[in-house]
Formats: C-alpha cells, sequence, structure tokens
C-alpha cells in the first residue's frame, strides 16, 4: 500500500459525531504489514491520520497488507478478524478498543439506508 493510498482512505474515514472519549483520544498504532512494510497511524481529536514521528505505539497490529486495507475500508471488522487470527494484536486492550469503535462508527456512517 502507498503512502498516498494509505492516506486518502484515512481522510475518507471521517467521523461526525463520536463519544467524547473517542474525541478526547490521542492514540499511536503501528501496523507490521509482513516483515519489511510497517506504517503508524495516530488517533488523535477523532480523526485517523498517518504519523510521520517513529513514536512508540501504544497498539501494534500485525497482518498482512490485505487485512489491513480490508479492516481499513470496512470489509472486515477489527474484531471478527483478531478472533479469526488474520491479524494479531499487542499492546493496552484500552487502545485496540478505541480503533475498533473508531471504525465501527466511521462504517456506520457509509451505511445507506
Amino acid at each position: 500500500m502507498t503512502h498516498d493510498t494509505l492516506s486518502s482512505l484515512l481522510e475518507r474515514l471521517q467521523v461526525p459525531i463520536l463519544p467524547p472519549k473517542l474525541k478526547a483520544a490521542t492514540v499511536r498504532y503501528r501496523f507490521k504489514l509482513g516483515s519489511s512494510e510497517q506504517w503508524d497511524i495516530l488517533l488523535n481529536q477523532g480523526r485517523l491520520s498517518l504519523d510521520q514521528t517513529k513514536g512508540r505505539p501504544d497498539c501494534l497490529v500485525d497482518c498482512t497488507a490485505d487485512e489491513f486495507g480490508a479492516v481499513l475500508s470496512g470489509q472486515h471488522n477489527l474484531l471478527t478478524s483478531f478472533m479469526r487470527g488474520d491479524l494479531r494484536i499487542q499492546g493496552t486492550l484500552a487502545a485496540a478498543k478505541l480503533l475498533y469503535t473508531f471504525l465501527r462508527y466511521a462504517h456506520l456512517g457509509e451505511v445507506k439506508v
């Protein structure tokens, strides 16, 4: 996945209404995609964005590039992918839960009734 593709995908994950806990959160995630590719993503004030500072992550997610794209795009659910063993999560449970909750809100906004 290229930097521009990932930036575009994260930009589309806009959530107009979030719980206060998500709006106040600042959490750094590191997604390891195989042995050579990794992306740091920051959840800050209710927005996901690429993070270039390379600080210590609060949560490490290890998965394939395909699974990474599927989870961020809403094709796969983060919790379901974890339970299937398609991705592994290390770090605080609270950080993983915030990402799960953010993605659920983001993808609910895409549903057309």
